[in-house]
């Protein structure tokens, strides 16, 4: 999962807005803010603002990659029985999901057979500086560790390792993998409440204080990769006082829903929410990392939309393709549409990323 600063998305998608359609001329609408990116556009229909809002909560993302050592050993073991032993493998129909997940499970493998490197050696280093305890039976198998460490590390396979984790974001696939896992399982952090409640709380403050606001006329959440886990998961609950339009842009939901029950449910419960009042559904065959959402094409047959693209096999290995969705032009003239349905706005109209 890439982490992004506070508005980078927003500014991702203002950029895609101002350069990338051809059909619809934008510009600013004043100086950018802290909490606005306003953007107008000239259209056939007439004048329409945009007003650009970001729902943050990368700040409130756990990484696994930054633990010490020998709380790595701990919980990577548990990371890999998450992932490799579960009903994932199920949701693999196509090939490309299959090659990714394949890729995928390897990654996590080299990683934490790194992971076992390391730690041993640590152990075995620790061992041999205490002589005090030279005697017993826990030095005698930290010292077994710590020989097994060296073993592993020798450097024809260690520069194999190191070489494979050098060309691919390995650290952000643990994080990814490590954070969905503690999302799913509303795990509890630092003893607060659980990671899912905490991130949907800060979510819905943020929304619900824009829809609070009279001015605007027409409120579209876009929302991208696990963003649309978020999403879905708070608007299918959710009961304002009036719809919202939503975006979903290269969501992992299938993988999703294969993890755990209760994302079946929510994203059932989504699909029949009268909090939405439409849903656009992008997804492209070329991003390795996504799907189109179960059930959205029963329900928004004409909104669940494949974008095809001609990257090469590195940018899809590499997740590029998975981010490409706020520079796709059908993405964007999307957004145009939906803002001029039914009429010309008047009134600026609230996108949220």
């Amino acid at each position: 999962m890439e982490v992004l600063p506070r508005n980078a998305a927003r500014e991702r998608l203002a950029k895609g807005m101002r350069q990338v359609t051809e059909r619809v001329q934008v510009r600013e609408e004043g100086k950018p803010s802290e909490t606005l990116h306003s953007l107008k556009a000239d259209m056939p229909e007439g004048a329409s603002v945009f007003d650009l809002h970001e729902a943050y909560w990368l700040d409130l993302l756990p990484r696994q990659s930054e633990e010490m050592p020998w709380r790595r050993l701990l919980s990577g073991m548990g990371l890999l029985r998450y992932w490799l032993f579960s009903p994932v493998w199920r949701s693999i129909r196509h090939p490309t999901m299959m090659l990714n997940g394949i890729l995928s499970a390897a990654l996590l493998l080299a990683w934490y057979y790194g992971v076992l490197v390391v730690g041993f050696t640590a152990i075995g280093a620790d061992s041999a500086a205490d002589a005090g305890a030279a005697s017993s039976w826990l030095s005698q198998l930290s010292a077994v560790l710590g020989e097994w460490g060296l073993a592993m590390g020798g450097w024809q396979v260690w520069l194999v390792v190191s070489v494979v984790l050098a060309l691919v974001p390995v650290a952000q696939l643990v994080d990814i993998s490590w954070f969905t896992k503690r999302y799913l399982q509303n795990e509890r952090v630092d003893e607060e409440i659980g990671c899912r409640d905490r991130i949907r709380s800060q979510v819905r403050e943020a929304l619900l204080a824009l829809l609070e606001q009279p001015g605007y006329r027409r409120v579209t959440v876009v929302s991208h990769s696990f963003g649309t886990i978020i999403a879905m998961d708070l608007l299918a609950d959710l009961r304002p006082e009036r719809a919202v339009r939503l975006f979903t842009l290269g969501s992992p939901a299938e993988l999703l829903e294969y993890r755990s029950q209760w994302m079946r449910e929510e994203i059932r419960r989504c699909l029949e929410s009268p909090a939405i009042s439409q849903w656009w559904d992008f997804y492209s065959r070329q991003d390795w990392m996504a799907a189109p959402v179960p059930g959205h094409r029963k329900h928004h047959a004409s909104f669940s939309i494949p974008v095809e693209r001609e990257d090469s096999l590195l940018h899809r290995l590499t997740g590029e393709t998975h981010k490409a969705y706020y520079s796709e032009r059908r993405v964007l003239e999307a957004l145009f549409y939906c803002c001029n349905q039914g009429g010309t706005c008047s009134e600026p109209s609230k996108s949220m990323a």
